[in-house]
């Protein structure tokens, strides 16, 4: 999938071959996205996102996780890797690129 919204932001989505979003229902509406990843290229900036889910977890019609880890690989202009972890009730903390770790409180749907 491609989206750009004027010269500001222009990106591209996609799953990757041989890692497939797997999620899976562990009762009633709650979910886990088990494994795979999303790759996101950044057309303007030159980099691309490799992002891999590790047992992101959702309970009933929430639409920000509880619990798991997406590990993100940069390529391109930008270079390292981050870690974001789901640490429930909306919160979550980041660790950047250069290792600094920031915590804060998730607002919008992930």
């Amino acid at each position: 999938m491609h989206v750009s919204a004027g010269s500001a932001w222009d990106h591209t989505f996609n799953t990757t071959t041989g890692q497939p979003l797997v999620v899976v229902y562990t009762g009633g509406t709650a979910r886990v996205i088990q494994s795979g990843a999303i790759r996101v290229q950044h057309n303007l900036d030159k980099y691309v996102a490799l992002a891999i889910f590790s047992n992101v977890a959702y309970a009933g019609t929430s639409c920000i996780p509880e619990s798991g880890n997406i590990f993100t690989t940069f390529a391109g202009s930008r270079a390292g890797t981050e870690t974001l972890t789901f640490t429930g009730g909306g919160n979550a903390r980041l660790t950047d690129t250069d290792g600094l770790n920031a915590t804060f409180k998730l607002s919008r749907c992930f």
